[in-house]
C-alpha cells in the first residue's frame, strides 16, 4: 500500500511539472502564430513564407524544452551530486540556472528578429519582472505594511538560521509587539539567479563600518 501510496505521489508530481510545460506550450505557439499573422500583415513576409502549423508546434517545444526546467536535461554530473552526501536537491537549482541562461539568450535572439521582436521584448521583461522586481516589491510592501525600518530588518538577519541570512526575508510585526519574518527565498523559484546578488548588497550592509571592498569580497563569497 506504501509503495503504491508513493508511486501515486511520484505520478502526480510528474503530472503537475507536465501541466506548466503543456502551458508554456500552448503560450508560445500562440506567440508563434501571432507573431507571424502580424508580420505577413505589415507587410514583412509572404503568406508562403510562413511555416505549417506542426513546424510552430515544433518551434514553441523547443522553447519551451530551453526555458521550463526539465529533468531530463539534467547533466551526469549533477546526477552524481544528487547521490552524495552535500545533498540530493540539486536538480531544481541546475535547472533554473540553465533555463534562465536560456530566457536570456532566447529573448536577444527574438528582439533582433522584426518577425518576432515583440516576443523578444516580452520574454526580457518578463524575466526582469521576475528577477528584479518581485522580490524587493513584497519585501517593501512588508515593510510598509508593519512600519519596520531597514535597520530593524538587518537586526533580524543577525539572529535568523545560517541559511536565511541571504534570503529575501519579509518582516512582520506580531500582537504582542514581538517580530517575525517569513523566508521568501525559499518559495522563490528563481532565488538561485537573484541570491548570489542578495548576498553581495547584505554583505555590504553588515559591514558599513569597514571599506566597501571588504563588504563586497564578504558578500561575493
Amino acid at each position: 500500500a506504501m509503495k503504491g501510496l508513493m508511486r501515486w505521489a511520484q505520478d502526480m508530481y510528474v503530472a503537475e511539472d507536465d501541466l506548466w510545460k503543456i502551458w508554456n506550450f500552448l503560450g508560445e505557439s500562440y506567440k508563434l502564430n501571432r507573431a507571424y499573422t502580424n508580420a505577413l500583415a505589415k507587410g514583412l513576409i509572404k503568406k508562403n513564407q510562413i511555416p505549417s502549423q506542426i513546424e510552430l508546434y515544433q518551434e514553441a517545444a523547443r522553447i519551451v524544452r530551453n526555458t521550463v526546467p526539465n529533468y531530463a536535461y539534467v547533466s551526469n554530473f549533477v546526477q552524481g551530486m544528487r547521490r552524495s552526501p552535500l545533498g540530493n536537491f540539486v536538480s531544481f537549482p541546475a535547472e533554473i540556472i540553465r533555463t534562465s541562461a536560456n530566457i536570456v539568450e532566447e529573448g536577444l535572439k527574438q528582439t533582433k528578429n522584426p518577425i518576432f521582436a515583440r516576443n523578444g521584448y516580452e520574454r526580457l521583461f518578463g524575466a526582469a519582472l521576475a528577477w528584479a522586481t518581485i522580490p524587493p516589491m513584497l519585501y517593501a510592501g512588508a515593510k510598509g505594511l508593519y512600519g519596520i525600518t531597514e535597520d530593524k530588518v538587518q537586526a533580524m538577519r543577525e539572529l535568523v538560521a545560517p541559511w536565511s541570512v541571504d534570503s529575501t526575508l519579509l518582516p512582520y510585526r506580531n500582537e504582542d509587539g514581538t517580530y517575525g519574518y517569513v523566508d521568501f527565498s525559499h518559495g522563490f523559484f528563481y532565488d538561485t539567479v537573484t541570491n548570489p546578488v542578495q548576498a553581495v548588497i547584505n554583505g555590504v550592509n553588515a559591514n558599513k563600518d569597514q571599506p566597501l571592498v571588504t563588504g563586497l569580497a564578504h558578500g561575493m563569497v
